[in-house]
């Protein structure tokens, strides 16, 4: 039996004496908390980096920015351009939609051309 003064000594350093090793069960769980705690972590990580998703314009919106492309009746705009690609913003118009130039966006030292763009 261990007295109460060794005990408190040898907490005090850190060593247990009444503890029992830890038996195959308890050492899984500890690799499966690990495990799901890193997996967790990636898929944070990984939705991150997903661009966001484009946004359909209705009837009667207006949107300014670059457009991206603009082809087979769809036109992808750009309204936040000097942001990264992950966290641009995009609006997508379909035909019918207006175009109209808007001036420049300077970003970066990179001079694109601005457009104003208004869904039919």
């Amino acid at each position: 039996m261990i007295r109460d003064e060794e005990r408190q000594i040898d907490s005090q350093n850190g060593a247990r004496f009444d503890a029992a090793p830890e038996t195959g069960a308890q050492h899984m769980k500890t690799k499966a908390v690990l495990l799901t705690t890193c997996f967790f972590i990636l898929v944070t990580i990984v939705f991150a980096q997903v661009p966001k998703s484009p946004v359909e314009a209705r009837p009667g919106d207006i949107a300014s920015g670059v457009v991206e492309s603009e082809k087979e009746g769809k036109l992808y705009l750009n309204t936040t351009p000097c942001k990264p690609a992950q966290e641009a913003d995009t609006v997508v118009f379909h035909k019918p939609y207006t175009k109209t130039a808007a001036g420049e966006i300077v970003c970066n030292g990179h001079h694109f051309d601005k457009a104003s763009v208004r869904q039919q």
